[in-house]
């Protein structure tokens, strides 16, 4: 039996507004949201660059750290949140790169195989629960909905749609 197409762009749509939500808690720059295919991908969500070179950051490695970190939870809730959409129609490529993009990320923090792998875990159940918070998941389905009626959205309408549910200003919102 054929995929329904409409249950396709759903779940593409949510799992877009999965990194838009994440990146807008964790004060990633939004500056785009489509689900419009392009390039072999059924959706893109585009952000400002984020994670700098630890030797510039007047932090150093410990803002390095929290960026790589950030951005790794905003990787893994795309894939969390098709999957919590749609748990029986998350195929294997579906968010396959995103995850491989998290764990090399992740992947910079240790040179150490088991601890890459704890990162990995950690973030990704992260994410998972991210994901699940009653306010942040009806924030992902109303910007999935607004989605699906637009296909693109610029980075100021994603954080408008996600301000409505969980207010005007970005935060860090909880996580664990």
């Amino acid at each position: 039996m054929a995929a329904d197409p409409t249950k396709a762009l759903q779940s593409t749509a949510h799992h877009e507004a999965g990194h838009a939500v994440a990146a807008w808690c964790r004060g990633v720059p939004i500056k785009a949201l489509s689900i419009q295919a392009l390039g072999g991908t059924d959706g893109r969500f585009e952000h400002q660059p984020f994670v700098g070179d630890p030797g510039l950051s007047p932090f150093g490695l410990d803002d390095f750290r929290a960026q790589v970190e950030d951005l790794a939870v905003v990787l893994y809730a795309g894939p969390e949140a098709q999957r919590r959409f749609d748990p029986d129609g998350m195929r294997a490529i579906h968010g396959d790169g995103d995850e491989r993009m998290a764990d090399t990320l992740l992947g910079l923090l240790s040179s150490d195989d088991e601890v890459r792998a704890a990162y990995a875990n950690l973030y990704r159940v992260l994410a998972r629960k991210f994901v699940g918070l009653p306010g942040v998941w009806r924030a992902i389905g109303n910007l999935a909905g607004d989605l699906l009626d637009r296909q693109r959205m610029t980075g100021l309408e994603v954080e408008a749609v996600i301000g409505e549910v969980l207010g005007n200003q970005p935060r860090r919102c909880a996580f664990d």
